[in-house]
């Protein structure tokens, strides 16, 4: 790095660290803060999110509060990992190296990427996305640090272990240990997380939670089992009060659509110290798929307007993956994200379960070179409507295409294909109507 960008990845630092320091400040002093970080960024891209930002202070919108909550909840340690290897080497640092790398081969690598080391779980949810994968299957401590490694280099430092369960698989803390300057999620049941491994993840920072629900108790314990729910929250606890960045993660079905993404539910994952969330529809994917657990078109509309009234009312800040992704232009698989299955398959996301290349003897610039994922960043049909664009329930006739085409191998017994073709191609057909409906 050169004296000029050190000097200016320094200034830039200063700026963001004043800034999360005055998350408690006055609207007006965060105004002139927002101001600060726009001096000393060129980028476009984070102008616009500024910008956004800005309107949002003006509005007294929650969002504003929400980010307070969460800059309250971070210990100095998590405050520090936050700045340095979220904002500045995922969203800064990360932004000019996927860049360079896009000018170079003409295409930009994914921000996020997805890894499921391991299929194997304690627990049995009906119509786990990841059942079928090969249960007996874990990627090595060698496979995920190489992968690691040379994400860093193209500029995907943001991590998201995914799974099965993460933890039941040991070396994840030596990978935490060996990669400092990665900012690290991961998704999980909460079981194998006691108080030793609390104050672990409290003393490393760079390593944020979340924890699976299904809404509160009932159907939280109905799918994942007696007891989990009281686990999960008073473990979402134990974190915040450590200063651990912990959020929920919540899939949405006919089970529980009447209460998930409630008023009750966002109020008790802020009382149980969440300051974030995710939202996944129920996708009928992997050998044990229940496409009749899967919302209706009308039904994942008003899923939509209930977490747009969460989003005006409540001091929490998620991603719903069902309706969100147009922030991002469009759906984020094998553009924005991409994921590695724990037999080391590369997938677009862990919903479409079909690859053609493998880690393992190959390296990631290569993997992301693969014909296979650019026709699914680049196909025309998949961002027309950046509103529509999910692979597996607004466009399947495209992505079967793609698969057949490209020799795509199925990764977990997966019905896409067959079984399940004519269902995912009659709820994108009704979808399609009931949203031309809607405009006129």
């Amino acid at each position: 790095m050169g004296l000029v960008a050190s000097v200016k990845r320094a200034a830039t630092r200063a700026v963001v660290n004043q800034l999360v320091g005055m998350a408690d400040s006055s609207d007006a002093s965060l105004l002139r803060m927002l101001g600060a970080v726009k001096s000393v960024s060129s980028l476009d891209w984070y102008d616009k999110g500024l910008g956004a930002m800005e309107g949002y202070i003006r509005a007294g919108h929650p969002g504003v509060e929400a980010v307070r909550r969460a800059m309250r909840v971070m210990s100095k340690t998590t405050r520090k990992k936050f700045v340095e290897n979220l904002v500045m080497n995922v969203f800064i640092e990360g932004n000019r190296k996927r860049f360079a790398f896009y000018e170079k081969e003409g295409f930009g690598p994914p921000t996020t990427l997805l890894i499921s080391p391991t299929t194997v779980c304690n627990l049995k949810c009906y119509g786990c996305y990841a059942e079928g994968h090969d249960v007996h299957s874990t990627l090595s401590f060698e496979a995920m640090d190489k992968l690691i490694a040379e994400g860093k280099e193209v500029g995907t430092p943001f991590v998201q272990f995914v799974g099965g369960e993460p933890f039941l698989v040991k070396h994840l803390w030596d990978l935490f240990e060996k990669h400092p300057d990665v900012f690290f999620n991961v998704f999980t049941n909460a079981t194998q997380l006691g108080d030793a491994e609390i104050e672990k993840l409290a003393s490393m920072g760079h390593v944020a939670l979340s924890v699976s629900v299904e809404g509160l108790q009932m159907h939280t314990d109905e799918r994942r089992g007696r007891g989990i729910y009281a686990l999960a929250t008073n473990t979402m606890r134990k974190l915040a009060d450590k200063g651990v960045l912990v959020a929920f993660s919540a899939t949405y079905s006919k089970a529980n659509f009447d209460t998930v993404g409630t008023e009750p539910f966002m109020d008790a994952m802020i009382d149980a110290g969440c300051v974030f969330g995710w939202f996944f529809p129920l996708m009928p994917v992997g050998s044990c798929a229940v496409p009749q657990l899967m919302l209706t078109p009308y039904q994942k509309m008003q899923i939509k307007d209930r977490l747009a009234e969460m989003r005006a009312t409540r001091p929490l800040l998620f991603f719903d993956f069902g309706h969100d992704e147009w922030l991002a232009g469009g759906c984020l698989a094998g553009r924005k994200m991409l994921h590695v299955n724990s037999q080391g398959g590369v997938e677009p996301c862990m919903f479409t379960q079909f690859a053609v290349d493998n880690i393992h003897g190959k390296s990631f610039s290569d993997v992301l070179r693969s014909k296979f994922l650019g026709k699914v960043r680049d196909d025309e049909r998949i961002r027309a409507n950046p509103q529509k664009t999910c692979l597996v329930t607004d466009v399947p006739e495209v992505f079967r295409e793609i698969v057949k085409e490209e020799g795509a191998k199925d990764q977990s017994g997966d019905g896409l294909m067959t079984t399940m073709a004519p269902v995912l191609d009659a709820f994108a057909r009704e979808d399609k109507a009931l949203h031309e409906a809607e405009k006129k």
